[in-house]
This record gives structure tokens, sequence and C-alpha cells, in this order.
């Protein structure tokens, strides 16, 4: 497995979000989880990213103990996360944005040339930046903000990318699209993990599903298989 969380906990003051929530990653599979607002899915994320505290648990990733890095260590490792609300910075340009994102990578700092090459990579998947690469972050669209989000991350040029409900707040002609960006993503051999509230789609996308309900994960197995499964039709598809 290229990530393994294993019995991750998570509290805040002394309410525990994360119960002994257990998965995997494999490399190069997009794997999904699911489920309602509340059910802990984005804390995960961030205590994978080590964004906030553990009450117990460890992370796993390429086989070395993650579970204490700080959040540069997380990411210079070779774990990029594209954070829910997108969180660009609205008063810097497109490509300072970008430029932002490559701040975090190791390899950019050892040879110059890898910055070009990924800024290349983001262009050539997201043409609107650039065309829009002198514009301020904040004078784009919501899909165009969504994808800025997520090129800085690919700036990092990240063996696994977390994506935190990438379809949040846009259009459904829109949210196809970042959904065939991030088939594309992977096409390109990066391992993804998606938070996503949309449950068909994302079940649509992914290799492998887990359902997260309360801090806890109840159901797991083949995504096109729970796509069929009638608890999660009823729980979360809306059939």
């Amino acid at each position: 497995m290229l990530l393994q969380v294993e019995h991750l906990r998570i509290r805040y003051g002394h309410v525990e979000v994360l119960h002994d929530v257990s998965f995997g990653v494999d490399t190069k599979e997009i794997v999904t989880i699911i489920g309602s607002n509340g059910a802990g899915k984005s804390s995960m994320l961030m205590g994978i990213s080590n964004l906030v505290d553990k009450a117990g648990g460890r992370v796993v990733f390429k086989g070395t103990d993650i579970t204490s890095s700080p959040p540069a260590q997380v990411v210079a490792a070779g774990i990029g996360h594209i954070p829910e609300g997108r969180l660009i910075f609205p008063w810097l340009t497109v490509e300072e944005n970008l430029l932002i994102g490559d701040s975090g990578n190791p390899k950019s700092h050892r040879d110059k040339s890898v910055t070009q090459k990924n800024m290349d990579l983001v262009y050539r998947l997201f043409p609107k930046l650039k065309e829009r690469r002198a514009q301020n972050g904040g004078t784009l669209s919501g899909g165009e903000q969504q994808m800025l989000a997520i090129g800085r991350g690919l700036m990092l040029d990240p063996d696994l990318i977390m994506f935190d409900e990438p379809s949040l707040g846009l259009a459904p002609v829109i949210v196809e699209d970042i959904f065939e960006h991030i088939l594309a993503i992977r096409d390109m051999g990066k391992t993804i993990l998606l938070i996503e509230q949309n449950a068909s789609m994302a079940l649509q996308l992914a290799d492998r599903a887990y359902v997260m309900e309360t801090g806890t994960i109840t159901h797991t197995g083949n995504a096109k298989d729970l796509l069929n499964d009638p608890k999660v039709i009823n729980a979360y598809l809306g059939i």
C-alpha cells in the first residue's frame, strides 16, 4: 500500500470526531471516501497532513511512518492536499499561486528546470489557467479557482493527491469537467484519495470506496459494487 492509515483517532477538545479509522490506498488507484456532512472526512485528511493533532493511530506513507511529521515534511514526502473551499490567494496572480505550490516541492529546490516543467504540465491540463496566468486568482470563476487549486497541488509533483470536496459549490457541467481532470491526473501516474459528497460521481470515478458515518468507516469495497448497494443507494444516492 502507498498509504496506510491505522486506527486513526482525532479529537477536538473533549469531542472525538474520528474513531479508530483504518484504510489503505494503493499506487495509481482512485479511492473515494463518501459520507454526509460532519462524518469526519475532512478531519481525516487534515490528520494525514498533520494539520490537526491526532488522539491516536498511525499514518504510514511509502513505508515510512509520518504520523508525527510536520506538515511541510508530509508535503516533501509526496502528499498533496487540495483543501475544501480551494483556499487560493485571491490577491496573487494565477502564476504566483502556482509558484507558491512549487515552493513546497523539494525537487524544484534542487533543479530549477522542474518548476517550468511542472508549470507547463499544469497549463497543458488547464489551458484556461495559461490564458489567465496574469490575472489575480480572486477574479476567476469558481471552476477556474478549483482548477488553480488543483494546479497548485500538482506543482508539488506529489505521488498522492488528496482532494477534499472538489465539486463543492460548482455547477453540474463544471463538476463533470473537474472529475474528468481528476481521471486525467490519475492517468498521469498519480494516486488519488477523493473526499466527495457527490457520492454517485465519486463512486463512478473510483476503483475502491469507503463509507464513513459519524467518524467510523461502516462500508468498504469495490466502488462499482457500492454504487449498487441498497444501503448506500438509500443513504447517499437519493434513488
